[in-house]
């Protein structure tokens, strides 16, 4: 193999990369996301899967990965409070260099590191280890007419 192949195989996989992680960065912002299921192995809570042990107002939030890296929630008609922004800023967030791993600093400074097991235009599944426990969260891809026209007092 010549220097000059060698070179072009090298700079072709450098792109590859980039473009890998430029997509699922792009993936992640262009969307609201919802929590849709959790599963736990093993199943640390009776019942159909932890979901049912969410309050009302915290199902209906959605997040946002904003393109300047900070994550925002959006909480839909159910607040848990009555004086609840209907956005705030919860910290931010890191995609890896792969592409296979998602990292969210909460504004306290806490960070949890997710594996990206799927990242598609409608579906976000993330797994991470707590308690010697798999917890999959698997989040839907809602619209932002959704979030149109409601108080954005918050922002």
């Amino acid at each position: 193999m010549t220097i000059y192949t060698s070179v072009c195989c090298f700079l072709l996989a450098l792109i590859s990369w980039s473009c890998r992680q430029d997509f699922d960065r792009h993936l992640l912002v262009q969307t609201y996301w919802q929590l849709d299921t959790i599963r736990t192995d093993p199943q640390l809570i009776d019942g159909p899967g932890a979901m049912h042990m969410m309050e009302a107002c915290e199902k209906d939030d959605s997040w946002q990965f904003s393109s300047n890296g900070l994550l925002r929630i959006y909480r839909g008609e159910n607040h848990c409070r009555p004086d609840e922004n209907f956005t705030d800023i919860l910290g931010g967030w890191n995609i890896s260099r792969q592409g296979d791993r998602l990292s969210i600093r909460e504004a306290g400074g806490f960070t949890t590191t997710y594996e990206i097991r799927t990242l598609s235009r409608e579906q976000l599944i993330l797994h991470y280890t707590a308690d010697e426990a798999e917890i999959i969260l698997t989040y839907k891809s809602i619209s932002a007419r959704l979030l149109a026209g409601k108080d954005r007092s918050g922002e």
